[in-house]
């Protein structure tokens, strides 16, 4: 997905804006779900070499709902041109 994401966001440079902010709401939502779920209720947890400091969250996971979230706000546009 990140190498997907960033051809989208080198290609449209027009929309490039609303891409990066879906990616980076994408990014904190999953953050915050992640790090409750993992360090202070401890429902799930992962098995990684690299962690973000001071939790038991890999530091892959957020980046991966970071590409999704350019990749849904660019498919929304593509939808969104097609409809039309």
């Amino acid at each position: 997905t990140t190498v997907i994401s960033s051809l989208i966001l080198y290609y449209d440079k027009k929309n490039r804006q609303l891409y990066l902010a879906c990616g980076i709401t994408a990014f904190i939502l999953d953050l915050i779900y992640e790090i409750v779920g993992t360090t202070f209720t401890q429902k799930w947890s992962y098995v990684s070499n690299i962690m973000i400091p001071y939790t038991q969250l890999p530091i892959n996971v957020p980046i991966v709902y970071f590409g999704l979230g350019i990749l849904f706000a660019s498919f929304t546009k593509y939808i969104d041109k097609w409809l039309d």
